[in-house]
């Protein structure tokens, strides 16, 4: 019985539908700002290819998918900005976000078809489906407004999404570090290849041009025992994100947004495509981001509400989220 009552509060808390809400507003209005600022992913390209090249993967076997047209993933190409934008605002939610993840698995499924992928659409990938099986529509969106929804009272529903997304991003960061020390070992840390990769990017013309011209990757690179330690930081950081889930609130916030710095500080010593990894950082702050919303709320409404996150759990279930 002690086991059933921890499994469900580490799942199944009782939450406001907006607490949901506001991840699926950051996290999709993140995604759509990106996707306008780097003006997407340029993935038509691949139809340049000879058919030669075409190596189909995983469902693309199974359906046995021919090469996408050119035309094809262009046209959805253009059309994403505006569908994670549209999920954002939460207008036919569940529609846009579903499209959100039938076009990234696209997106996904072509780049592995041609021989390169990386995680970082993997993730993304797994987080889109999550909100596209989720009820993340029915408090702030302009459905709750179009169709005058009732308030909803607190639920379960809303909550596991944001924690199964917690254990995806440590399972994807894990996995990273083993990755890692399952290659070369602590010879990672104490090599020169984080030194190799940062200058590698800075000349390969992996950074945006912004970053390269402040020179901070060279000179970085330039400091051994820097790279070393920032080389340590990172096995350590990764390895033992699940402490995300683990620590009290206030120790959570400032371990994950070291890890944050350190995705920041890649993206201006490393690759710009680094900085997509920002927006899953959202779920690790989601009461904070609640009860910074309930603050507002109440403010506009000319009340006053304290610190307590009585607002956001029901005050008999003890919780350490």
């Amino acid at each position: 019985m002690h086991l059933s009552k921890l499994w469900n509060n580490h799942w199944y808390q009782k939450v406001s539908p907006e607490f949901l809400d506001i991840q699926r507003i950051l996290f999709f209005g993140f995604l759509a700002f990106y996707t306008f600022v780097y003006e997407g992913q340029h993935l038509w390209a691949w139809s340049l290819y000879p058919e030669e090249f075409w190596r189909p993967v995983g469902l693309f076997v199974i359906f046995d998918s021919p090469p996408f047209n050119g035309s094809f993933l262009y046209a959805i190409e253009s059309y994403w900005p505006w569908i994670l934008t549209a999920a954002a605002v939460g207008i036919c939610t569940r529609l846009f976000t579903v499209l959100a993840f039938l076009i990234q698995f696209i997106f996904l499924g072509c780049s592995l078809c041609y021989g390169e992928g990386s995680y970082d659409h993997i993730i993304g990938s797994c987080f889109l489906f999550i909100f596209a099986v989720s009820k993340c529509g029915h408090s702030l969106s302009l459905d709750a407004i179009f169709f005058n929804k009732k308030e909803r009272p607190k639920s379960e529903s809303y909550f596991w999404p944001i924690r199964l997304q917690q254990w995806v991003f440590c399972s994807y960061f894990v996995g990273a570090a083993l990755s890692k020390l399952d290659a070369s070992g602590l010879h990672w840390i104490f090599s020169d290849t984080l030194k190799n990769y940062i200058e590698f990017s800075h000349y390969g013309d992996a950074m945006s041009p912004w970053a390269t011209s402040l020179g901070i990757s060279l000179w970085v690179a330039s400091i051994p025992w820097l790279v070393k330690s920032l080389a340590a930081a990172t096995i350590a950081l990764e390895l033992f994100t699940p402490l995300g889930i683990l620590l009290p609130r206030i120790y959570r916030y400032l371990f994950m947004f070291a890890h944050l710095l350190m995705i920041i500080g890649f993206y201006f010593v490393a690759t710009e495509g680094f900085m997509n990894l920002v927006g899953l950082y959202f779920c690790w702050f989601a009461d904070l981001f609640y009860i910074l919303y309930i603050k507002f709320k109440n403010k506009c409404d000319g009340r006053y509400v304290g610190n307590s996150l009585k607002t956001i759990f029901p005050q008999k279930q003890k919780n350490n989220y």
